[in-house]
């Protein structure tokens, strides 16, 4: 399969994950919109990439500095994908109250702040949400 190249603004997803690593975070996973985002290990053959999934695991391809490869993403999954850069802290909040997960670490969301933040209170500080 080919894949389709879309260039978009993404620093606010590197910011978020550059925080999150300079918080000491090892397990790198952010959820929101239907999607999974995972930071590609140091030593992989991708370092820095971040891999995108849908939440059921299939794999949609990976950002590269500025743009996203997408093997078998849909126009779907790439509006998704914007939806999340144009503002990660809002997505992910908008997922917690939806399915009373943490966005950042899958954890139940059981505090009634916690719940109605969307996110709990420890990754919002460390992911800088």
């Amino acid at each position: 399969m080919i894949p389709h190249a879309q260039n978009v603004d993404l620093s606010p997803i590197h910011a978020m994950f550059s925080k999150a690593q300079e918080a000491g975070l090892k397990k790198l996973a952010y959820r929101a919109e239907g999607l999974v985002l995972t930071l590609a290990k140091p030593h992989s053959t991708n370092p820095g990439a971040i891999y995108v999934t849908r939440k059921n695991g299939i794999y949609l391809g990976k950002v590269v500095g500025q743009q996203f490869v997408g093997y078998s993403a849909t126009d779907a999954d790439r509006a998704a994908l914007q939806v999340i850069a144009s503002d990660p802290a809002e997505a992910a909040t908008r997922y917690g109250k939806m399915t009373r997960e943490c966005s950042c670490c899958g954890r139940e969301l059981s505090d009634p702040a916690s719940v109605a933040a969307g996110i709990g209170p420890i990754c919002a500080t460390k992911w800088g949400l």
